[in-house]
């Protein structure tokens, strides 16, 4: 990957005659020139030095840092400042974390020179460092995205009590650093953010533009009701944009409620095809019913062949053609229904029936 390297433009800019009793007299700032990572959006650390020449307490203050040479400046460096009692040549840091945005990195790409600056001033002649941004494939890592899903590629799923669960995480990533996550669980019947607690940590180095995939340590199902899954970056990590990270959502069926909903036909053991017409008994409540072929009697992560959703009030439907096909390629060996309140929850259940053969 080539590397464009763009050369650092330090000016130093006195507005008016500084007067006898305040001047900023240097600035510098590390790292420069700044080094950001050429995929998705650019996190950077820099730390200032700031030295002034003061004979009276003041000020040093620099209101905003801005981002220029993309389609429009951006300003995503907060305001720092500092009270200075002290007289005389003084020597004053500054951290800050800035986000560079795709676009500014686009126009670096594109061969623009983008520059990163901020003005210094403690009420005498202010000083403006600019410093250059420069590409590479490495940097501080950034998390461009997250993808949650259980064994049945979706983000929700259904399981019987002490059934065993895990999920698996997809983080797309750009840049070099540890990713330390934490897995954390919500429930039964959570829902607010207070109540997750952690059930697994994430340990690992990513280096370059990569996709890596993270399985959940086993998940709780001893307790029927509804939970909340997610896996969020520590608060320590590298991006904790919480946007980026999304939750899911798991139900446990009590032991004694997977019958609530009757089966009518097919009868056990018969044949399916697209002609089978699937029928069962209404659920009070149900806004959804939906139709699951399993590889196994239980309801596991991976156990689900296919699926369809049929609105109610309706309580029968049939099969297209390539659902029974696929249905004999995965070998499903069962079928239940399951029924869903307006809100999403599961409200009933019925016990699997098997395709095929005998209860």
């Amino acid at each position: 990957m080539m590397i464009r390297v763009f050369t650092l433009a330090v000016t130093l800019i006195a507005l008016c005659t500084a007067p006898l009793s305040a001047a900023v007299t240097g600035v510098s700032a590390s790292p420069n020139p700044i080094t950001v990572n050429d995929q998705g959006s650019a996190l950077a650390n820099l730390r200032w030095t700031v030295e002034v020449t003061t004979s009276t307490p003041t000020t040093l203050v620099s209101t905003v840092g801005t981002v220029t040479g993309g389609p429009s400046a951006e300003t995503p460096g907060r305001q720092l400042q500092k009270r200075i009692t002290t007289l005389g040549v003084t020597t004053h840091r500054f951290r800050e974390r800035i986000r560079i945005s795709r676009a500014s990195l686009q126009a670096l790409r594109s061969g623009a020179t983008v520059t990163y600056s901020r003005a210094w001033s403690d009420g005498g002649a202010p000083a403006t460092l600019v410093l250059a941004l420069q590409l590479t494939s490495g940097g501080e890592l950034s998390i461009r995205s997250s993808d949650l899903k259980f064994g049945n590629d979706s983000s929700t799923i259904t399981v019987a009590r002490g059934e065993a669960l895990t999920a698996y995480a997809r983080i797309t990533s750009a840049g070099r650093g540890r990713f330390n996550g934490v897995w954390q669980v919500s429930g039964p019947n959570g829902g607010s953010t207070a109540s997750f607690v952690p059930v697994g940590r994430v340990r690992q180095m990513l280096a370059g533009p990569r996709s890596t995939v993270f399985e959940s340590p086993e998940l709780p199902t001893d307790r029927p009701g509804s939970y909340l899954l997610r896996l969020l970056p520590d608060p320590g990590a590298s991006d904790v944009t919480a946007g980026v990270f999304p939750t899911i959502r798991y139900r446990v069926l009590p032991s004694d409620g997977a019958d609530a909903i009757t089966l009518n036909t097919p009868s056990a053991g018969a044949s399916i095809t697209p002609a089978t017409r699937f029928a069962w008994n209404s659920a009070a409540g149900a806004q959804v019913y939906r139709l699951e072929f399993l590889a196994e009697g239980s309801v596991g992560t991976r156990n689900r062949v296919a699926a369809v959703d049929v609105a109610a009030p309706a309580t029968t439907t049939s099969i297209r053609s390539f659902t029974a096909a696929r249905l004999a390629r995965n070998g499903a060996k069962f079928w239940r229904v399951l029924a869903y309140s307006s809100d999403g929850n599961l409200i009933a259940a019925s016990a699997p029936r098997r395709i095929g053969g005998t209860d």
